[in-house]
């Protein structure tokens, strides 16, 4: 295409922001409304903090080896919630666990709802 430059490395710094819970962070990426798309620091933003988008993507850099250090605001521009995300899904830590709280009793329930059958069967 004519007019284009191949793009051989990129590199983005960020901006160093003190957010409004005093957490200091480094703004990788803000929406067209302004709020914060992507992120990094050494704390995770203070829930009900404003100014970071939903979906906003925030990567602790002061974690040990071997640790997930990757969250997502659940919550919304004028109140974040960050939950880490855990390996094996792409939900949050807390939505996945009420996903296999649910699980666990739908497991229980179908169990409970078998060993009844069985023992109908047992009885008939």
């Amino acid at each position: 295409m004519k007019g284009l430059t191949k793009i051989t490395g990129f590199k983005y710094q960020g901006i160093e922001y003190t957010d409004g819970g005093g957490i200091i962070i480094t703004i990788l990426d803000k929406d067209k409304d302004g709020n914060i798309l992507r992120a990094e620091g050494l704390c995770v933003p203070t829930d009900a903090t404003t100014g970071y988008a939903k979906g906003c993507t925030f990567i602790d850099t002061n974690v040990a080896s071997l640790t997930q250090g990757l969250y997502v605001n659940v919550g919304t521009t004028t109140s974040c919630n960050f939950d880490i995300l855990t390996a094996n899904t792409t939900s949050s830590s807390s939505v996945s666990t009420s996903s296999s709280s649910s699980s666990s009793s739908s497991v229980s329930s179908s169990s409970s709802s078998s060993s009844s059958s069985s023992s109908s069967s047992s009885i008939s």
